[in-house]
């Protein structure tokens, strides 16, 4: 199931982020692009992201999710989408993507922008994702699907440490190369 932002959750400031419910309507326009590839939906979830609320307070934790925003929509491409789909967790839906082996590459260049050390107001924070990717050769699944797989994919990143993505297996992705 899609994770949303909390209710009330403060989502200003990270200009240029869509957030759900919209999200599932765009994924499944993306399924629809035409061109060569197929669409991919790149799911990233903060690490430690409550330690920073907790050590340099809840404004920092508003900045620092400020901070990734903006990295992220530096990293994309015009088509690409960026929406904030949690409490501390991102998603970039990407249409026209060649291979399952160059949405990975995308995974791991959005992981390592998102990635390192962050200056804050009240002191530094140091930001690593766990990142799960899915992509859709045939359009095969529909954007609820294909969202949930990136998700499931970002899961089982983050069980295996060490901060290199996961495609998602299964008919909506194809294993790199």
């Amino acid at each position: 199931m899609l994770n949303t932002a909390p209710p009330g959750a403060d989502t200003s400031g990270v200009e240029d982020v869509h957030t759900p419910p919209d999200l599932v309507a765009e994924v499944d326009g993306l399924l629809g692009a035409g061109g060569e590839g197929g669409p991919a939906v790149i799911w990233l979830d903060l690490e430690r992201f409550g330690e920073v609320n907790t050590a340099l307070g809840r404004q920092a934790g508003d900045e620092l999710l400020e901070v990734v925003a903006k990295r992220l929509r530096a990293a994309v491409r015009d088509e690409d989408l960026v929406a904030r789909v949690g409490a501390d967790a991102f998603v970039v839906a990407c249409p026209r993507i060649a291979t399952g082996a160059e949405a990975v590459r995308a995974a791991i260049r959005m992981g390592e922008t998102v990635g390192g050390q962050v200056q804050l107001k009240a002191g530094r924070a140091r930001v690593r994702a766990a990142v799960g990717v899915a992509w859709s050769p045939e359009g095969d699944v529909d954007g609820a699907g294909l969202l949930g797989r990136a998700e499931a994919a970002m899961h089982q990143a983050r069980q295996r440490g060490g901060g290199r993505p996961v495609l998602a297996s299964g008919p909506a992705s194809e294993r790199p190369g």
